[in-house]
């Protein structure tokens, strides 16, 4: 007599999740943070690199990101970090997170960016940098890196609105740190030592 070889299958500590769930969830957290925007299909393909027929999809929760574009997507936006630790079980992560940042910004009694904890990586004198906002220096930070962004990302990073985001540039300009490349439709901005 010979006993059959099987391998063990143990139940489900956490919720399954299908496809199509996941896609919903998903959907759900891009609408509650991108859905004031004026493009937010646009704002998240500039984000992301992904198409904007992809984008689409995720956004009307017909198809779900992949893991590589939930990180990025979990990086940019609040919601979509809380509905990731929601879905991998961590929703006390998610309240200690919110508990320390709110906690911060009591403490030193301002109002907390939501690009707080941004990089801004800056090469200017010292003069110079005094006279910009953290908005102003994170963009052109991200110009001298060879990103080509627009007043929508940072109205989208930021959460400001787009006139705000058109002054900051606008002051970036009249210190002739950056300048206008190209046509209105499809120009750019570039710092002025390129």
């Amino acid at each position: 007599m010979s006993f059959e070889k099987t391998t063990p299958k143990f139940p489900l500590q956490t919720r399954h999740y299908s496809n199509a769930e996941l896609a919903q969830i998903f959907a759900k957290a891009l609408k509650e943070e991108y859905g004031q925007q004026a493009s937010p299909v646009k704002i998240i393909a500039r984000q992301t690199g992904a198409s904007i027929a992809t984008i689409r999809k995720w956004y009307s929760g017909e198809k779900q990101p992949s893991l590589k574009y939930i990180i990025i997507l979990a990086q940019n936006s609040k919601n979509v970090l809380r509905a990731f630790l929601e879905i991998v079980g961590k929703r006390d992560l998610w309240e200690l997170f919110q508990k320390n940042l709110l906690a911060a910004g009591k403490q030193h009694g301002q109002e907390i960016y939501s690009a707080k904890f941004c990089t801004i990586k800056i090469i200017l004198p010292y003069e110079v940098i005094v006279q910009l906002n953290q908005r102003q220096l994170w963009y052109l930070g991200l110009l001298q890196q060879g990103h080509k962004i627009k007043a929508v990302d940072i109205a989208s990073n930021w959460k400001i609105s787009i006139r705000s985001a058109k002054y900051d540039i606008k002051g970036l300009v009249r210190l002739k740190l950056i300048w206008f490349v190209g046509g209105r439709k499809n120009g750019y901005y570039k710092p002025y030592y390129d």
